[in-house]
């Protein structure tokens, strides 16, 4: 259980500092219950974002999962039983 929080606290921190950087924001800006979309990011960024995401959790994502599951909450609650 630990090592999941741990995973779900860096998914989150990567996706804040990824979604920040993207939107030329202050990561403190970044909210987990804010619509991803709602930052401006275009479709080939969160694509990137998706990509980049697979690489540091060695995991299989489906860029889509940032549209349909909208905020950083849901896409990390998403992926817990992928991590798992």
């Amino acid at each position: 259980m630990p090592e999941n929080a741990v995973s779900d606290k860096t998914m989150r921190d990567f996706l804040r500092t990824s979604i920040a950087r993207i939107a030329k924001l202050p990561v403190e800006e970044i909210d987990d219950a804010t619509a991803i979309q709602d930052y401006g990011l275009t479709s080939l960024e969160v694509v990137v974002l998706s990509g980049n995401l697979e690489d540091a959790f060695g995991l299989e994502i489906d860029p889509a999962l940032v549209f349909e599951f909208r905020t950083i909450d849901v896409v990390c609650a998403s992926l817990a039983g992928s991590r798992a």
